[in-house]
């Protein structure tokens, strides 16, 4: 490591350095754990000025990666102004983060006084950590905070890292109203003006995608997630699980919104039947209530008609005729008005042939029934 720091000054090959010094450190906190991890800072107290604040912190990033599920007693006290305890900080919170410990990234920030820290973007962007991981919803406000520490980060020159820390507590802000559109939203609004095209953010834009319903394109972000892995190999590792599992539960998604739509489909077909089955149901109720009500009726009319016109047949086969007839017209109106009413409803408005044949020879029996009954009987009188 110590033979790498002239070569991050060199602009021809600076970006080679940092790539080595990357790898340098990991290899030394895999080697001698956190002994390493002392290696690796005493190096950036004696060296660390040759790093800029995104890279002071993505080397903390890649260091906390390797240790985060170790125990470790946080020190008595470390003060941001000092590059080597800084570093120690961004260290013991990403290591934290890592673990997805709310809880362990707030003691980070209590223990250390920086519960009102201002002038870091990034130490305001572990604040937005515990902010939205406990969230349940996002007000205008809680916006324009996200807002002003995201420009803050790009002025600073730590906008991918300021990134990567909001989009991961909105990944992980499950009691967040609209989580998908927020996480979403994000994504494709900062990202836009930062350089993060990395397999993280596609991870992060296929959960997105999920959460809101568009499971093709979540798949596909997952998939381009895997292809764009990079880092160690216990990191690709792990990373590729996640995405994989990411796929897995948008393809499930995908099949059981496919379900649902084919059980909604036939619950609105039977509903549509039973509704039918309801509506014929009823109206033959009705056609035999009104059966019985104009047979009774008649049967109690012809009662009275004979005791009034007893003295005259033809007289008595009139009114019997009338009266019948025009009980089997209401009768034959009720039940027509019925069967118009079920084809409405069902969609159908053309009835059958058979259908109007049988209501105009109804009326037609009606008709012959009061015209020529009279005539009939006054035959038989004379």
């Amino acid at each position: 490591m110590q033979e790498l720091a002239p070569l991050l000054e060199e602009a021809g090959c600076r970006e080679q350095a940092w790539i080595m010094l990357q790898e340098a450190a990991v290899h030394a906190v895999r080697e001698y754990g956190a002994n390493g991890q002392e290696i690796v800072a005493d190096w950036v107290s004696s060296k660390g000025s040759r790093l800029t604040e995104s890279e002071l912190h993505r080397l903390a990033n890649r260091v906390a990666w390797i240790l985060r599920d170790r125990a470790t007693e946080l020190p008595p006290s470390l003060e941001l102004t000092d590059r080597k305890q800084r570093f120690t900080v961004y260290l013991l919170l990403e290591r934290k983060r890592f673990m997805f410990s709310r809880e362990g990234v707030a003691e980070v920030l209590v223990k250390y006084h920086l519960e009102e820290e201002t002038d870091s973007p990034l130490v305001r962007a572990y604040r937005q950590f515990l902010a939205l991981t406990e969230a349940t919803s996002l007000s205008d406000a809680a916006q324009q905070d996200l807002d002003d520490v995201w420009q803050a980060a790009q002025e600073s020159g730590v906008g991918d890292e300021v990134f990567d820390i909001i989009l991961h507590a909105l990944w992980l802000a499950h009691r967040l109203e609209r989580q998908g559109h927020h996480l979403l939203d994000y994504s494709d609004r900062w990202g836009r003006s930062a350089v993060p095209n990395t397999g993280v953010l596609h991870f992060r834009r296929a959960t997105a995608l999920r959460l809101v319903g568009r499971f093709e394109e979540a798949i596909q972000e997952a998939e381009k997630a895997m292809q764009m892995t990079t880092g160690s190999p216990g990191f690709a590792e792990v990373f590729v699980e996640q995405c994989l599992r990411e796929r897995a539960l948008g393809v499930a998604a995908m099949s059981i919104q496919s379900t649902v739509e084919r059980g909604r489909a036939e619950l609105d077909d039977l509903r549509r039947q039973l509704e039918v089955a309801e509506r014929r149901s009823i109206a033959r109720t009705i056609e035999v209530v009104t059966l019985f009500m104009v047979a009774a009726a008649f049967a109690i009319g012809a009662i009275n008609i004979v005791g009034m016109a007893a003295d005259s047949t033809r007289s008595a086969l009139v009114l019997l005729g009338g009266f019948g007839g025009g009980l089997v017209a209401f009768a034959a109106i009720i039940v027509a008005s019925l069967v118009f009413l079920n084809q409405k409803r069902e969609g159908n408005r053309d009835l059958s042939t058979r259908q109007w044949l049988v209501f105009f020879a109804v009326l037609a029996a009606v008709m012959a029934i009061q015209v020529f009954l009279p005539i009939l009987a006054s035959g038989w009188v004379d």
